[in-house]
C-alpha cells in the first residue's frame, strides 16, 4: 500500500501565530496558542479537538521550544511549537490522522482481491491517528452467507501504512463459499 493511498491530515500549516505578550511579564499568551492549535486542527481534519494541553506559562525567548498534546477521535496528538525570532509561536502537528473511511475501502477492496469476498467494512470514528504500532479492529459483514467477522489492523509506519489480518476460519469459509468454475 502506498503511503499515499490514505488521505492525511497534518497541521503542517504555515499558521504563524502572532502572540501577545503579556505587557511586562514578556509570557506567552498560552490560552491562545491552545485555542489556535484547536481551531487549526479542526479547520485542518474536520475532527472536533476534545482537549489541547501546554504547559502553563512559558517565557516569550526566540527559538525555544515546547509540545502541547491535542486530544482527537479519542487518541493523542503531539503538537511542537517553536517560538520564532520574534518570540512568535509556530506549531506543526507531529502525527497523521487517517481518514478510517479511506481505510474501510483499502479493506473491501483488499478482501475481494485476496479472498474474494464481498462485504461492507466499518471502522469506528472517522479518524486514527498514525502512531506505528497501533491495533485497531474493523467490522467486516459479508454479503454471502460467512458470519461477520473482525479485521485486525496495523499502523505500520507514520505515513499511515497499514496491515490487515482476518481469522483463517473466514478465509476457509469465504473459499468453501466460491462458485465452482466449469469449463
Amino acid at each position: 500500500m502506498s503511503p499515499d493511498s490514505h488521505r492525511r491530515f497534518r497541521g503542517t500549516s504555515a499558521l504563524f501565530l502572532a502572540l501577545t505578550l503579556a505587557a511586562c511579564s514578556k509570557n506567552l499568551d498560552m490560552p491562545r496558542i491552545k485555542e489556535s492549535i484547536k481551531a487549526g486542527i479542526e479547520k485542518q481534519s474536520g475532527v472536533k479537538v476534545a482537549w489541547v494541553e501546554c504547559p502553563d506559562a512559558r517565557k516569550a525567548k526566540p527559538g525555544d521550544r515546547f509540545e502541547c498534546r491535542a486530544g482527537v477521535e479519542g487518541a493523542a496528538v503531539t503538537i511542537d511549537v517553536v517560538q520564532d525570532e520574534y518570540a512568535n509561536a509556530q506549531w506543526k502537528q507531529r502525527e497523521d490522522l487517517l481518514d478510517l473511511r479511506t481505510i474501510e475501502k483499502t479493506l473491501q477492496d483488499g478482501l475481494k482481491q485476496n479472498v474474494s469476498l464481498d462485504a461492507v467494512v466499518t471502522c469506528q470514528g472517522t479518524r486514527v491517528v498514525a502512531i506505528p504500532g497501533t491495533r485497531f479492529a474493523c467490522a467486516a459483514a459479508p454479503s454471502k452467507g460467512i458470519e461477520p467477522f473482525d479485521i485486525a489492523v496495523l499502523i505500520k509506519d507514520a505515513r499511515g501504512q497499514v496491515d490487515w489480518s482476518i481469522p483463517k476460519t473466514t478465509i476457509d469459509a469465504a473459499k468453501a463459499a466460491r462458485p465452482v468454475k466449469t469449463r
